[in-house]
C-alpha cells in the first residue's frame, strides 16, 4: 500500500514523503517481514498546494474567492449541523464614490484595507471570502448566542472608525452588515437570502451599521 505522510526533520520542518510498503507472510499467514520504500515528494506536494490556493483565493485581497467561499460554507453547514453558526454578508459603503472621487487605485486600496480588517477580526476557523467587487461573506462557526454575535458585529463596526483611504488617509472606509444565525437546517442559498434581507435593512437604516435577520421583519416588507 502507498501513503503520503509528512515527517518532521531535525530542523523542525515537515517534509512530504510517499511511503510504499509491502507485507510478506509465511505459509501460516504470519507476517515475517515488511519492506518499505520512501520517496521525497515535498516539492510536488507544495506545488499542488500552491495551485489549489491560487484557484481558491481572490488575487486582490488574499481571501477566499466566491466559488471557494460558497463551497466551504455549504460544507460547514453540513459539518456543523446542530451547532449555532452565523452567516454575514458585508457590503462596502460608497465604493463607487471613492472610485469617482479619488480614483480606482484608491478604491482598490480601500478594498484591500477593508478585507484585511475583516480577516483580522475573525478566528482562523471562520470562513472569510470576497464574493463580489465590494461584497464579502463571513461564516462564523459555533456562535454561543445572539449576544456574542452582536459583540462581534460591534467589534467590526468599531474597526471601521479607524479605516481610511486616500493619499492622505483622510477618506473614511466602512460598510454595512446583514447577519443571520442558523443551526444548519437551511441550505446555503436560503441562508444567503436571509442575510441579504438583513443587509438591505441595515443599508436602509443608515450605512456603517448592521442588522440581524428576523422573520417578522421580512413579513412586513
Amino acid at each position: 500500500m502507498t501513503r503520503n505522510i509528512r515527517f518532521c526533520n531535525f530542523a523542525g520542518v515537515y517534509i512530504w514523503f510517499s511511503v510504499l510498503t509491502s507485507i510478506f507472510a509465511d505459509d501460516r499467514g504470519r507476517v515475517v517481514r515488511i519492506l518499505g520504500k520512501m520517496m521525497n515528494i515535498d516539492e510536488n506536494m507544495r506545488e499542488k498546494e500552491a495551485l489549489r490556493l491560487r484557484a481558491e483565493t481572490d488575487s486582490m485581497t488574499g481571501l477566499y474567492n466566491k466559488m471557494a467561499t460558497e463551497e466551504l460554507v455549504t460544507h460547514a453547514l453540513r459539518k456543523y449541523k446542530g451547532s449555532v453558526c452565523a452567516l454575514l454578508i458585508v457590503d462596502m459603503d460608497n465604493l463607487k464614490r471613492i472610485n469617482d472621487t479619488l480614483g480606482h487605485t484608491q478604491g482598490d486600496r480601500a478594498i484591500v484595507r477593508f478585507a484585511d480588517a475583516l480577516q483580522r477580526t475573525f478566528r482562523s476557523t471562520d470562513i472569510v471570502g470576497r464574493i463580489g467587487g465590494d461584497e464579502f461573506m463571513v461564516f462564523l462557526i459555533n456562535v454561543q448566542s445572539s449576544h456574542q454575535l452582536i459583540l462581534i458585529l460591534d467589534a467590526i463596526v468599531k474597526k471601521w472608525d479607524s479605516l481610511y483611504t486616500g493619499e492622505k488617509d483622510d477618506y473614511p472606509v466602512h460598510g454595512s452588515i446583514g447577519a443571520v444565525m442558523t443551526n444548519g437546517s437551511e441550505n446555503f442559498h436560503e441562508l444567503y437570502r436571509r442575510a441579504d434581507t438583513a443587509l438591505y435593512k441595515a443599508k436602509r437604516s443608515g450605512k456603517g451599521g448592521y442588522a440581524l435577520y428576523a422573520p417578522e421583519t421580512e413579513e412586513k416588507e
